[in-house]
């Protein structure tokens, strides 16, 4: 029997053959086998092919399926494996099924892959079976590879709010609109693995208000775009400051000395190269070569004074006349010239101060202004043009030792000279005082005493003192080198302080773009300091390190020091001595105020005439005779000793406290001899406290915008006022006071010759309004003296003088102002002074004797041996009741005394001196 399975291809067989192993008969009486098709596999001897199981495959006449590789699969009777799709895998032999899909955080991007790829940093996948992973969007992050999501930066606890990634970032290295990386590590890092607090590559910054541009997220400190005017030393640096010359720094995108237009050089492209100069109309760098524009300034400046020598000059006779003419009216605008000065001054070196340390700038128009008034430094550097002139531009070394041996070569050489020409009148020099220094208290007033008698003699034989009693040559120096030095002191005492602080650049301590010192930002320091310059000039340095070198610096701290002892110093000691040596002068023991004004300014023993020192204490009251120098060191105070403090908060702490306290004393003090002198000073100081007020609004941030500008227009203002003062001074006022004084010296005279003429001395001398009383008046006689309201229409104060029982008409001229010290100060009587009286009695207790006086130039006797000899008048007749009328200022019919009018004593009974009671209104008058 023939079976499957089996077959026979030859004739006459006994037997079939058996299929071989891939094929098979499927019936029988074959003659041959077939072969398996693909996907199939036989045994021997099979009537069929059996399918090959999912996960192998076959060829044709197969006798064995055979595993899928990994990375393929098959699902059964398949002649080959397919390769695993993308995002799929298959891992081991004879994959049954499809490939499995990748899982998330993972991706496969080949086909017939044995793995999954895990995504890489900055990139997730969060679902499975995917070819690719995405990439974290801007803001997240994926710092490990196979994430299923990115983490927000803002949210990150090591992270935060200031930092920002860009798309398919594994760590947040960027930052927020506002803020800029500056490459500086923060935390840990890069140990932050599990950190809870901020660590990061970098520190993201916060944009300066000005400075640079910062429009946009992700920004590095190596991509920022700086705006004009500004500067920084590299392109990795984060230290932003302002230029002082805006039109010197342009070129934004650059760093250090690239950023400077051609002609600037140094640090913040402050100075300007050789043979180019700081134009001031364009305040930028420009070349000395082809440009007239930096001697036409100066050649001008000098050409008009010059001109203005010239002129006065010729006019000399003339200018001697008027100022002999009008001396009263050039001593009081000269005052107020230097008092407007001294002001201005102080309120334009405490803006540059407040600058230094990072004050806010005034708005305009009163910024203006005060920017204008730069000139008032009295700086010479800043009107010369050293570097077109000389090639070579003066650092702050090279002008502080300009400012300072200047002026001290010609103080010397001038006083040399003085000194031989005093030689060769043969006057007494230096020398000659200093022998005097040993000099006792006694010997010392009985010397000018008898100088004293000497110079009155003279002046009793008709000789002109003024003529022949003149100081030395060498006190006239003196007095003119000290006048030009209170003005300059206060600048150059300023540029000594300046020779000290310095400005440190990229300081590693994080105190970067701040004012430091060397205890916070050193080479010692961690990182140290990137730079150090002086403050007042950024050529010069600050510190030692492999680029900068300190030696000039110690150098000129060396001189400044030597400087401070020779002019904030020695200027002010210098004047305080001078005005010492001659204080009993200035300030006459055992007189009252008014008779010590009076007895100065008329100066009869002609001892200050010897001493021109004395025109710095004259407008001042007596027992002040110092108070120039205080107003001096006021304001060395405000200008240069405020630069011991290094921030802005204690700066103007220092110089508010300082203004306020000065402001106080001009107040309790009233120094002037002048109450409205007194109160111009005090409106002054009051000027300079309101500047620092407002600076300090503005740094504050209590004022901008209008109201800031409202208030600078304010200040402008009062300035403005302030010079009107001083230019259209009070010309009625003077002139009223120069009436006054000039009547009651016609009042003098007609009071003595009433009395003499009707033979008894002065009575009583009341105000108006006062009940005659024997405890407040005293009789001496028949004449009485009454001062009293006026009529409405003379709006004064009547003196009447009248015989023993007289009641002959009263003459009656009015007394305008000008000479009421020659009655307070006569010699033969005295006054009182009080809300309603004034008493005049004769010297000698009791009404006793009158004491002996120098003769008088009017002709009239005034010296009595005893109270009942009468004073013969020269060539003068009995005269009837005399009456005079004294209109003070300000007085009116139906008011009251003046209220400044201050009782300052009483008269006492058992004296023989007068008793001289001190009112306001005698000081006044004392000009």
């Amino acid at each position: 029997g023939h079976t499957a399975g089996t077959y026979q291809d030859k004739n006459g067989s006994t037997s079939c053959n058996n299929c071989t192993v891939g094929r098979y008969a499927h019936s029988t009486g074959l003659s041959s086998c077939e072969a398996c098709p693909s996907g199939t596999y036989s045994q021997a001897a099979a009537s069929s092919c059996t399918k090959c199981d999912a996960g192998t495959y076959s060829q044709d006449a197969a006798s064995a399926c055979t595993q899928c590789n990994p990375g393929t699969y098959s699902l059964g009777a398949a002649s080959e494996c397919v390769l695993c799709e993308i995002g799929k895998k298959a891992p081991d032999f004879g994959q049954a099924t499809r490939c499995d899909d990748c899982a998330g955080g993972t991706y496969q991007d080949k086909n017939g892959s044995t793995s999954c790829n895990n995504c890489t940093v900055g990139r997730y996948a969060v679902s499975t079976g995917l070819s690719s992973c995405e990439a974290c969007p801007e803001g997240q992050f994926a710092e490990t590879s196979g994430a299923l999501y990115c983490e927000k930066c803002s949210s990150a606890p090591k992270y935060g709010i200031r930092y920002w990634s860009e798309e398919g970032a594994g760590a947040c290295d960027q930052c927020v609109l506002g803020y800029f990386a500056n490459n500086i590590a923060e935390g840990d890092y890069p140990d932050c693995e599990g950190a809870t607090q901020t660590c990061a590559a970098t520190q993201c910054a916060q944009c300066p208000e000005k400075g640079i541009v910062c429009d946009s997220y992700g920004l590095s400190i190596e991509s920022l775009v700086m705006e004009k005017g500004w500067y920084r030393f590299t392109a990795t640096s984060a230290d932003f400051r302002q230029c002082e010359y805006p039109e010197n720094c342009v070129h934004t995108n650059e760093s250090g000395a690239d950023i400077c237009i051609k002609g600037a050089v140094g640090p913040l492209c402050s100075k300007c190269d050789d043979l180019y100069y700081l134009r001031d109309a364009s305040q930028r760098c420009e070349s000395c070569i082809g440009s007239p524009d930096w001697y036409i300034g100066p050649l001008i400046g000098l050409l008009l004074v010059l001109v203005g020598l010239l002129f006065l000059y010729s006019q000399r006779k003339r200018i001697m006349e008027f100022q002999e003419k009008h001396h009263h009216h050039i001593e009081a605008f000269s005052f107020r010239s230097a008092a407007c000065f001294v002001t201005l001054q102080i309120i334009m070196l405490l803006q540059g101060n407040r600058k230094a340390v990072g004050g806010k700038p005034v708005p305009k128009p009163y910024g203006t202004f005060i920017a204008s008034l730069h000139f008032l430094a009295l700086d010479m550097i800043q009107f010369l043009p050293f570097s077109c002139a000389y090639g070579q531009q003066m650092d702050h070394f090279d002008a502080l030792v300009f400012n300072t041996v200047l002026p001290l070569t010609l103080f010397i050489v001038v006083m040399l000279i003085a000194y031989a020409l005093d030689m060769k009148d043969g006057r007494k020099g230096p020398l000659e005082m200093l022998k005097r220094l040993g000099e006792t208290y006694e010997a010392k007033a009985e010397r000018e005493k008898a100088k004293a008698a000497a110079n009155r003699e003279a002046a009793d034989s008709g000789r002109d003192l003024t003529k022949e009693i003149k100081p030395t040559n060498v006190k006239t120096v003196f007095n003119y080198f000290m006048q030009a030095a209170l003005l300059i002191l206060p600048a150059t005492s300023l540029r000594i302080a300046k020779s000290i602080r310095c400005d440190y650049f990229d300081c590693e301590t994080n105190l970067n773009g701040k004012l430091l010192t060397f205890e916070t930002c050193t080479e010692d320091t961690e990182g140290g300091a990137g730079y150090a310059y002086l403050q007042a000039d950024y050529t010069i340095d600050c510190m030692y390190s492999d680029y900068q070198s300190m030696d000039r610096y110690w150098s000129m701290v060396t001189y400044a020091g030597l400087m401070m002892l020779i002019y904030p110093i020695g200027i002010p000691l210098g004047l305080f001595c001078a005005l010492y040596r001659i204080k009993d002068k200035l300030n006459p023991p055992d007189k009252l105020e008014h008779v010590a004004i009076k007895h100065r300014k008329d100066d009869e023993d002609g001892l200050l005439k010897k001493e021109p020192i004395a025109a710095f204490a004259m407008h001042y009251r007596p027992h002040v005779w110092y108070y120039e120098v205080y107003a001096l060191l006021r304001r060395l105070v405000l200008t240069s000793l405020s630069l011991v403090f290094s921030d802005l908060g204690s700066t103007t702490i220092f110089v508010l406290t300082v203004s306020l306290i000065t402001l106080v004393i001009e107040k309790e003090t009233q120094p002037h001899v002048n109450m409205y002198l007194t109160a111009f000073t005090y409106v002054l100081h009051w000027q300079v406290i309101l500047v620092i007020l407002f600076t300090l609004l503005l740094d504050a941030d209590m004022t901008q915008g209008t109201g800031a500008i409202m208030i600078s227009v304010a200040l402008l203002i009062v300035n403005i006022g302030m010079i009107c003062i001083v230019l259209f001074d009070t010309r009625e006022t003077d002139k009223k006071v120069n009436q006054i004084l000039h009547s009651l010296d016609r009042a003098k005279s007609d009071l003595r010759r009433s009395m003499l003429s009707e033979g008894g001395p002065i009575s009583s001398f009341r105000f108006p309004g006062s009940s005659p009383s024997s405890a407040e008046e005293t009789k001496f006689g028949a004449m009485d003296v009454d001062l009293h309201e006026g009529d409405e229409d003379t709006d004064g104060v009547e003196l009447t003088t009248a015989g023993d029982g007289d009641d002959e008409e009263a003459s009656v001229a009015n007394i305008d102002a000008d000479d009421i010290h020659h009655i307070i100060d006569d010699k033969d009587v005295a006054h009182i002074i009080d809300d309603k009286d004034v008493m005049i009695s004769p010297r000698g207790a009791g009404g006793g004797d009158f004491a002996d006086q120098a003769p008088r130039p009017d002709g009239v006797e005034t010296s009595l041996e005893g109270r009942t000899s009468p004073i013969q008048p020269a060539a003068r007749k009995p005269t009837p009741k005399v009456a005079k009328r004294l209109k003070p200022p300000g007085k009116r019919e139906g008011k009251s005394p003046p209220p400044n009018l201050e009782t300052k004593g009483t008269l006492p009974e058992d004296t023989s001196e007068i008793a001289v009671v001190e009112t306001r209104v005698a000081n006044e008058a004392m000009l």
